[in-house]
């Protein structure tokens, strides 16, 4: 899944954070869900296959974040798939662990009811179940925490090609859609858990000297932060130098060991110091480049000048000989043509 989406998923198994995702993305805050009232249940399905030698296998699902959420009427559960990039089956996936679920609340009923011989009317033993029994109803919630825009299917539609089908036949095809919430699009304010922290750094995580005014907006959350909530925003921001800085902290530190504002602060002093220093040698490259172009163009130029000043010396002795033999013809050639000076440059040994 990648490190960041493990560090998530690991965070949002917590039941006082899940309750705190749904109460933040369904009810804007109000505290609906209440962590008590969250229990456990499998979150992995075996789906038994055939290979072509006709022997069984088993595949195995697991969905990222399940639990069972028991309020005085209703039994719900509430699932999670936390995703980082856009994923093009993503309707189909999650459509596929919400069968997988239902499938198991069924199959759970029907070896009950068969193994005791209770079901006697006809349509009940065809289906399995009586006709009084309801599943419990899966809701899931797709959080996407990655940084472009989701750009993949968010129904099922989506991904079926009915470009030139009739609206009766389109009218029968059945859809899903998801539940789609981007982490850095929602309000941190909705949140109570170490989730407020996440989804206010998510949305400055580029820009190092904002995230700092937010941990000192948010100083005493921060200050009390546990170590599952820091491990996992070190991961989210792929902040290697915070948990180091976290686990560099002496024992004798304990109140400070999570303060993040000050590990934060101290790396942007790291990042300045670092910045400077590669300021100055790319300066110091950057003087040397310069120099030495220029060097190389003022040779140019004075070789250049010296090569001038030889030639104009080596034809005026040229010119010279040729009036003392009194060849005043060689003289006119040898200006005017670059093949008769060279032969007469032999000739006099010039």
């Amino acid at each position: 899944m990648g490190r960041k989406n493990d560090a998530i998923v690991d965070f949002l198994g917590r039941d006082e954070v899940l309750a705190d995702l749904y109460n933040g993305c369904l009810y804007n805050g109000e505290q609906v869900i209440l962590p008590e009232l969250l229990g456990d249940v499998q979150r992995t399905y075996h789906e038994s296959l055939k290979n072509r030698y006709l022997k069984k296998s088993r595949r195995r699902r697991e969905r990222d974040v399940l639990k069972l959420f028991h309020d005085k009427e209703h039994l719900i559960l509430l699932a999670v798939e936390a995703q980082n990039n856009p994923h093009l089956c993503m309707p189909l996936k999650c459509l596929e662990y919400d069968v997988d679920e239902y499938v198991r609340q069924l199959r759970h009923l029907s070896r009950r009811y068969r193994e005791n011989g209770e079901l006697t009317e006809p349509t009940e033993k065809l289906s399995g179940i009586r006709r009084t029994d309801r599943l419990n109803p899966v809701v899931t919630i797709v959080l996407y925490h990655g940084e472009d825009d989701w750009t993949a299917p968010t129904h099922l539609q989506e991904m079926l090609d009915m470009s030139d089908m009739r609206p009766e036949m389109k009218s029968f095809c059945s859809d899903y859609k998801i539940h789609l919430f981007k982490l850095s699009d929602l309000n941190e304010k909705n949140f109570h858990t170490g989730l407020r922290e996440l989804i206010g750094i998510m949305k400055r995580r580029n820009d190092k000297e904002a995230i700092l005014s937010y941990y000192e907006e948010n100083r005493e959350r921060f200050r009390q932060m546990d170590d599952a909530t820091y491990d996992m925003l070190c991961a989210m921001t792929n902040c290697e130098k915070l948990l180091e800085k976290k686990q560099n902290h002496s024992d004798d530190e304990k109140e400070e060991k999570n303060d993040m504002i000050r590990a934060f602060q101290e790396i942007i002093a790291d990042s300045k110091e670092e910045g400077r220093k590669e300021g100055i040698k790319e300066g110091l490259r950057e003087g040397t480049k310069i120099g030495e172009e220029r060097g190389e163009k003022r040779g140019e130029k004075r070789g250049e000048k010296r090569g001038i000043l030889q030639g104009e010396e080596k034809l005026s002795k040229l010119i010279s000989q040729l009036l003392a033999d009194q060849r005043t013809v060689d003289v006119g050639k040898a200006v005017s043509s670059a093949g008769v000076r060279k032969r007469l440059y032999k000739e006099y040994g010039l």
